[in-house]
Order: C-alpha cells, then structure tokens, then sequence
C-alpha cells in the first residue's frame, strides 16, 4: 500500500478513536456527525500530510504509521479543547448582554463599557455560524442566532453615532486596526526575510504558505458589519450578503495559496502537472467571480423593497443572471484549458495565466470603482493604490518569465491585498458600508452623480 493512502487511513482511525474516548464521558448535544466529521477528516488529512514528510526519510512503514495514528488522535484532542474553549466564550459573552438587556430595561445604551466589549470581542458573530457548521462548538441552533442579535443591537444602539465620525486615519488607531496592521507588517517582514535565508527553491515553496498565513489571519479578525438589525431589513440584508461574498473571497486566496504551496512542495510531475495547472488556474478565476459579486452587491443591492413587484422580480432576475453568466465564464475556461491538456496543444497553454489574470484585474478594478464612491468617500491616495493593484493582476501571465520578476510581484501583490483588507475592514466596522447601501436607494444621489445628471 502506499505510505500515503496508509498514513490518511490511520490518520481518519485516529480521529474517530479520539472522538470515540472523548465521547465516553460527555456526548455532544448538538451537531453530532458533524462533530464526528471535522474529528475523521481533520484526522485523515493531517494523517497524510504526516505521512508524506516522513515518507521523505528512510523509516520503516510500522513507524511512519505509528505516527500518523498518534497525529489523527492529537488532531482530535485539539479539536474537543478548541470546542470546549469557544462554546465557552461564546456563551459568556451571550450571558453577559442577555443580563444587559434585562438591567438595562432593553436600552443597550445604559451599558457599561465591558458589557459592550463583550458584543465586539472575538469571535464574531459571522464565524460562530461557521464554527457551529464544522462541528467546533457545542451551541444550539437559538444560541447562535441569539449571539448574532444581541451583538449586533448592542453595538448599533451602543457605538454608531461614534463610529460614525470614523474616518479611515482615526479607525487605523483603534485596537483592531493595530491589530491587523500588525499581522499585514509580520506577514510582510517574514515574507521578504525569506529573501536573506532561504534559497530560491526553498523560497518558491514557502512564500504561498506564507501568504495563506498572513490572509487567513486576516479573515479570522474581520469583525461583523455595522448594521440596524431592527431597522430596515433592505441595507442591512445587503450588507451581510456582502460580508459573506467578502468573506468567501479571503476563503478562496487562502485555498489558492494552499494550493500553490502544495504543488511546490510535491514538485513538479509529468503526469499531474496539467491537473496543478487547471485546478490553479480555476481557483484563481473563482477567486475573481467572488470579486465581481462583491461589485455586484455594491452596485445593485439585494433585497429591495419595490413598489411593483414585477420590478422586484426583474430586479433578481438580472442579478442572478449576471451571477450565472460569469460562472459559465468561469467554468468555459476551465474546460478550454482541460481540452488543450487532452489534446496535446500545450504549446500556446500560456493564454490560461493571461485569461486568469486579466480576468482577475477586471473583476477587482470593477470592485474598486464602487469604493470609490461619495457616499464612501474614501481618501484619493488608497483609491489610487487599489486601482494599481487591480492593474498588477493583469500580469500574472508574466510571473514565470523571470524569478526576480515573480518575486517582486508577489512581495507588492501581499503588500496591496492587505491595504485591501485592511480598507474593507474600516468599511465593515465604522458603519460605512451600511450606510453606503442606505443611500444607494434611499437618499438623495451623490453630489457627482447630480453634477453628471
């Protein structure tokens, strides 16, 4: 058998032996085969993932799947103290405004200051969703929804009229924004010492990791948007819908860049090197569908109220249809590039890293030119900024053309995506996109647009 498949089937034995024994004593309420799942398949990849890395050394097979066991039965021990820890944070700060609410006489405003820290501390209310469907808490189904109202009642009623006042210079003073920035300036000091310590293929292998780090440490810190939960449904639905489309797309660059490392790290290979190419090429491509469905919500919100509703109708109608049109596009170049593999036209294959990045520069120049707008009003400076890193994408085509030329992209392109992160995270957090999704359809248009008019 091969060390690897062997290492993933004891790794999953592992897991299901940890879930086992920690089911002995406290079997969970909630979400029991999802429990189950994340423990086998958390423990089966990390099983191959430690077979693979020992396989590489002379060892007996008794030994390396001795090891990959003892790997799916720590991935399981993690993954109940990770449960138990955030099933316990949660419901604290759920006890605590819930209390609030009740002393208060239902008026968030009365609360004391740590009372309101308890509705914008980690986790969110947006990835307690997410950690209740993997499997990593213990939380009913109420309690979720529960946490997601009261955080979000309690920082409206409690902090808008202060946020409001946010500019983008004073929120990069606030914790959250220090925050981040120190995880962007960690990210980006590792990634160009890699330059003085590694060699070039070292350095090739490790700089997506790197990437996948530094985006995935940015997405786990994204606080949820701003909005009146018991206000008009219209802006507030919109902007969750963009949250999770943003969200998505965080989630996509980290799969990408896993992706990348992993075929580094394997090596190339004659026979997998087209399956690499088209699952790489395809990753970035939705990457940019995420992308234009950010603009898509910004540019014509969902969930209007119309007057007639064939309006209303006509209204969804094209947005899916734009929705569907640019997946089609998205899947046709994909199954152009698997056609050239099977076929044997892999001369002139390097139109796939053109299409991807091109693509990927339409998509985000779109997104940026809807940032741009007055009812944001963003200073000119990041405007231009994004604009550039929009531009960058189009070269994409060209990262293998030269090893500096490659290096010097990807160091700006972890620079740029940051800002980028960072310039959403200050319109989630201060209130900006709600209101942006407010005056889209209510209010007056923007002094430009009347002077166009």
């Amino acid at each position: 058998m091969d060390p690897v498949v062997g290492s993933a089937l004891l790794g999953g034995a592992g897991g299901i032996v940890g879930f086992w024994i920690g089911s002995i004593g406290r079997k969970p309420r909630y979400g029991y085969r999802r429990k189950a799942l994340i423990e086998v398949l958390g423990g089966t990849l990390v099983g191959s993932c430690v077979g693979f890395a020992l396989s590489q050394h002379p060892l007996t097979f008794a030994i390396i799947w001795t090891w990959t066991f003892i790997a799916g039965l720590v991935w399981s021990s993690l993954s109940h103290f990770v449960r138990l820890w955030l099933t316990r944070r949660i419901r604290q700060s759920l006890g605590g405004l819930r209390n609030a609410w009740q002393t208060t006489g239902h008026d968030p405003k009365k609360a004391s200051i740590p009372t309101v820290r308890l509705a914008v501390r980690w986790p969110a209310s947006y990835w307690a969703r997410i950690f209740d469907l993997l499997g990593l808490t213990d939380l009913s189904t109420g309690e979720v929804r529960a946490y997601e109202k009261y955080r979000s009642v309690f920082v409206w009623e409690a902090l808008e009229e202060a946020r409001r006042a946010w500019t983008i210079w004073r929120w990069l003073r606030t914790p959250r924004a220090l925050t981040l920035v120190a995880t962007s300036l960690a990210g980006v000091a590792v990634y160009l010492v890699t330059f003085g310590v590694l060699t070039e293929d070292q350095r090739n292998i490790y700089r997506h990791l790197i990437q996948a780090v530094v985006v995935c440490a940015l997405l786990l810190q994204l606080p949820d948007p701003l909005v009146d939960d018991n206000g008009e449904p219209d802006e507030t639905a919109a902007a969750w819908s963009f949250y999770r489309f943003w969200c998505s797309l965080l989630a996509s660059w980290v799969l990408l860049y896993l992706l990348m490392y992993w075929h580094a790290r394997i090596g190339p290979s004659k026979n997998a090197e087209s399956y690499w190419e088209v699952s790489t090429h395809l990753m970035n491509n939705v990457n940019s569908w995420y992308s234009l469905m950010c603009f898509l919500v910004l540019y014509d919100p969902p969930f209007l109220k119309f007057d007639s509703p064939s309006l209303l109708v006509r209204h969804e109608r094209v947005t899916m249809s734009t929705r569907y049109v640019a997946a089609g596009i998205v899947t046709l170049l994909a199954v152009a590039e698997i056609w050239c593999y099977a076929t044997k036209r892999t001369d002139n294959i390097v139109w796939s890293e053109w299409a991807a990045g091109l693509v990927g520069a339409v998509a985000m120049a779109h997104l940026v030119g809807r940032l741009e707008s007055d009812y944001i009003n963003p200073p000119l400076v990041i405007i231009v900024v994004l604009y550039f890193y929009a531009v960058l994408q189009a070269t994409r085509g060209a990262l293998k053309l030269s090893a500096d030329w490659e290096s010097a992209l990807l160091a700006l392109a972890i620079v740029l995506k940051c800002l980028l992160v960072l310039f959403i995270t200050w319109l989630l957090e201060s209130g900006a996109l709600s209101r942006y999704m407010r005056s889209t359809r209510i209010d007056r248009p923007a002094p430009r647009e009347r002077e166009l008019a």
